[in-house]
């Protein structure tokens, strides 16, 4: 899939267009492909980014945007979760999919601290080691 240079800087026509991928899809129920879906993402969030800010991004800081709201929603999965529950080695296996980011974080240090103990922590137990180490989650 053809990928936009991270350095272009989305413009109004650019909108546009992507208003009418917008449009394909809901409006006349077309599915978009792949490609278009990419464009379609990049565009909508650009014009966010432009309401809030006034300028127009480049697609970099489109790609940084959906970083930011990533980890913002993990951290928000992470502090829903109660500090009882032990981690399982199926939690471990199915979370160590991340590779950056605050689940990255959470999950590596779980993961430290059963290589220490032997035994699975507990989420309080990986709030605790990470306030001690100052990691924010």
């Amino acid at each position: 899939m053809k990928k936009l240079s991270p350095n272009y800087r989305i413009t109004q026509e650019d909108i546009a267009r992507g208003s009418k991928l917008f449009a394909k899809e809901f409006a006349e129920g077309i599915a978009l492909t792949e490609q278009e879906r990419y464009f379609s993402d990049v565009l909508l969030d650009a014009a966010d980014i432009h309401r809030q800010t006034g300028t127009w991004p480049t697609v970099s800081e489109v790609y940084d945007y959906w970083e930011k709201k990533n980890h913002a929603a993990e951290h928000r999965r992470i502090a829903s979760w109660q500090d009882g529950y032990t981690f399982t080695q199926r939690d471990f296996d199915t979370l160590a999919e991340e590779e950056l980011g605050p689940m990255f974080d959470f999950v590596s240090t779980a993961k430290n601290l059963k290589s220490k103990t032997g035994a699975f922590p507990t989420i309080g137990d990986v709030r605790a080691e990470m306030k001690l180490s100052r990691v924010r989650f």
